[in-house]
């Protein structure tokens, strides 16, 4: 007998897997009353207990909403599915978006500078937005400017992945002291020593990283180990 779609929070049924993550696993779904295709982010099982993981896995649904942006991906709903062993693991439901990373585009080698840097000023709007909201994203790397294409073939770039993002105006989510999240290649150094002390103008510091990047084709401080580099 044919095996039964799996079902994600009772209404996503899932087509495929896209991706899997540190933090979770994304699938292509589509809404089984609507059947509007979505993208279904779910936490691996493991992190499922750990208030801390939880937290920053849904922290993208606020983050993504507060800052309404059309250059932030769009979260359209978040729940909790369970496992067969009747775990709870709460997943995000996201558009789904056609294209590739910039990070994915760069590493093919036949990007234009001057295209790669437009893609990269193209960003500094939805950035913009979320600073000015006190959202610092703390995670600024081509990984996570994806670059959509249209069905009319037309480009228009997506800052993605708030999951460590940092609302300056409510700590009550705050990082532990000393604790370093981001990517090490752009974190700016005061972020490398304490990510709670990370503002607007680390991110800044992580878009010159990769501004720098594109045009040398190399990191701005790189190292044999993530001590050295910090």
């Amino acid at each position: 007998s044919p095996i039964p779609p799996r079902i994600i929070g009772e209404k996503y049924i899932v087509e495929q897997r896209l991706a899997e993550g540190g933090m979770g696993t994304l699938y292509v779904a589509r809404h089984e009353l609507t059947e509007q295709r979505v993208a279904v982010k779910v936490l691996k099982h493991r992190l499922a207990r750990d208030g801390e993981a939880i937290e920053r896995f849904l922290r993208e649904v606020r983050m993504a909403a507060r800052i309404g942006h059309p250059g932030v991906v769009r979260v359209y709903d978040a729940g909790v599915d369970m496992t067969p062993d009747g775990d709870p693991v709460p997943f995000l439901a996201m558009e789904l978006l056609a294209g590739e990373t910039l990070a994915e585009s760069l590493a093919r080698g036949n990007v234009p500078q001057s295209e790669a840097l437009e893609r990269l000023l193209e960003t500094l709007e939805p950035l913009a937005a979320a600073h000015a909201l006190g959202v610092v994203h703390r995670d600024l790397k081509p990984e996570n400017i994806f670059l959509e294409r249209g069905e009319d073939g037309t480009e228009r770039v997506k800052l993605i992945d708030f999951g460590i993002a940092r609302d300056t105006s409510d700590e009550r989510y705050a990082t532990a002291a000393g604790q370093t999240l981001g990517t090490v290649y752009y974190m700016a150094p005061e972020q490398c020593l304490d990510a709670r002390v990370a503002t607007a103008a680390s991110d800044v510091w992580s878009f010159g990283a990769m501004i720098y990047q594109c045009l040398a084709g190399d990191f701005p401080f790189d190292g044999e180990s993530i001590g050295a580099v910090m």
